[in-house]
């Protein structure tokens, strides 16, 4: 009985998925990369505003989210903190 060879078909195979595959991790793997400024922007603006709800003064919420938002470049960060007056209105 002769044995059948599939080696080549095999290759040409993985030669087609390959591809597929390691594009699909790498878009995981960027996507991740790009997902984390962002959630930690999201966590330093929420930890800002419970540091500015206990009545801290405005240096202290811009050290809070600074701190909150330690990996990221200092220089782009900005920080803004608004504060409203008795009648409603934003100063």
């Amino acid at each position: 009985m002769a044995r059948r060879r599939d080696g080549g078909q095999s290759l040409v195979e993985f030669a087609l998925i390959t591809p597929l595959v390691l594009a699909l991790l790498f878009g995981i793997v960027e996507f991740g990369r790009g997902f984390q400024p962002w959630l930690e922007i999201t966590n330093a603006a929420a930890f800002g505003a419970r540091t500015g709800a206990v009545g801290a003064p405005a240096a202290d919420i811009e050290a809070a989210t600074r701190g909150a938002a330690a990996t990221l470049d200092p220089a782009a960060v900005t920080v803004i903190t608004v504060t409203a007056s008795a009648t409603g209105r934003l100063k």
